[in-house]
This record gives structure tokens, sequence and C-alpha cells, in this order.
């Protein structure tokens, strides 16, 4: 796959509403069963909730080893990454390189944006 592929995909994934769960509602409403339409997160969330879960749980271990400073942001990072590739791999069954480059990508657009907000507020 190459990167440009990845990067089209992320988009795709974080635009996208989740198709299967639209699929289910249409499906569930001819057969005439009540139609449950989740007004919860659309795709941009269900794309950075693995790295988001993964650098908290970085944040929590950097504090219980007892280290601090710039090893916050190393461990955070860290485990966003590995958060989010093993989300790929296990859940969206995606290869294992492959999930490492989109993991990447979506790690540092998420970065790239926290430094926007940071310098410019």
């Amino acid at each position: 796959m190459k990167i440009v592929e990845i990067f089209k995909d992320i988009v795709q994934d974080m635009l996208a509403v989740d198709v299967e769960r639209q699929n289910r509602d249409r499906e569930r409403f001819a057969k005439n069963l009540t139609n449950r339409r989740n007004s919860g997160p659309v795709g941009f969330y269900y794309v950075i909730f693995p790295q988001v879960v993964g650098f908290v749980a970085g944040l929590a271990l950097t504090k219980i080893l007892g280290m601090g400073g710039d090893m916050y942001v190393f461990f955070g990072v860290l485990f966003a990454l590995l958060g989010g590739v093993y989300k790929s791999v296990s859940f969206d069954k995606i290869g294992l390189m492959p999930a490492i480059v989109r993991n990447i990508i979506i790690t540092l657009m998420i970065l790239g944006f926290v430094l926007i907000i940071v310098k410019t507020g």
C-alpha cells in the first residue's frame, strides 16, 4: 500500500459515518423494528479514539513510574501509536506495516493540530 492510499483511507474513515451501522439501521427499519439512530460520534472520533486512549494510558504509566518532563510526551505518543496499531490490526483487519504507517500519520496529524492550538491559544 502506498502512503497516498493510506492517507486517502484515513481521510475517508474520518469523514464517513459508520456504514455498517447505517445499513443495520436501514434493515431494522425495513423489518418494522425500532429504528435506533445513534446520535453518537461520527467517523472522526472512531479513528482517533484509540490514539486518545493510548495517550492517556501513556500519561498514566509515566505518572505511576514517577517520571516527568519530556517522558510524558514520549510515553503518551508511544502508547497512542500502540493503541492505534492494535485497533487497526485487531478490529479493522489491516496488515501490520500499513497499520503502523497509518497510525503514524494519524498521530502526526493529531500532534500538529494540538501544536497549532497551543501556539495560537
